[in-house]
């Protein structure tokens, strides 16, 4: 496993300090370093040209992170609002599934959707550490046969199977955004 991936399971506040600590340990050896071999009077000779070299470096570097925070928040935010709106589309598929006049239609959808999202938690969890795995996608599939072979009699069945079958369709995009979102990452050379 990777030391990004190890860094990612950490708790968040544990991770933050732990790569703060790493980068300011850097910091200071360099600065040691520097002191202990460098004699004063040469580094003295070129403290006004560094100050205007650092000063540039460090407003662009200060404007290159704005923007990287920018995007990777953006990212993430989109990310968390396609994961909330892929929960809701399973609650409410959930309460038209369980009001369907069709009992023994509805047990099974039911069953059905309780063994995707169940794999979907599962495949999210793994998903981190080794990428998605198609049993989520499979129960999926054969959710989407069981509501495919319904046929609504009444007008209200009509209704609910549409809306069953709208509700479906929205949570597989949904799905679908949550594990590109999980694929997609900022570009190694940004970081």
């Amino acid at each position: 496993m990777s030391l990004l991936l190890n860094i990612q399971l950490l708790p968040q506040w544990l991770a933050l300090s732990l790569i703060v600590v790493v980068f300011v340990a850097f910091s200071i050896a360099g600065f040691l370093i520097v002191h202990r071999f460098i004699p004063v009077a040469v580094r003295q000779i070129h403290n006004d040209i560094a100050g205007f070299v650092f000063a540039t470096l460090g407003v662009t570097y200060g404007v290159l992170l704005g923007f990287v925070v920018f995007v990777v928040w953006g990212q993430y935010d989109e990310a968390k609002t396609n994961m909330q709106n892929e929960s809701s589309f399973m609650l409410v598929l959930h309460k038209n599934i369980k009001v369907y006049p069709d009992k023994q239609a509805s047990e099974q959808m039911t069953q059905g959707l309780v063994t995707f999202i169940r794999q979907a938690i599962e495949e999210r969890s793994a998903a981190i550490v080794e990428g998605p795995s198609g049993r989520a996608s499979q129960t999926m599939d054969q959710l989407l046969a069981l509501v495919d072979n319904l046929v609504p009699s009444s007008g209200h069945e009509q209704i609910l199977y549409y809306q069953i079958l709208e509700h479906l369709n929205n949570l597989i995009k949904l799905r679908s955004l949550r594990l590109d979102a999980l694929r997609e990452h900022s570009p190694s050379i940004v970081w």
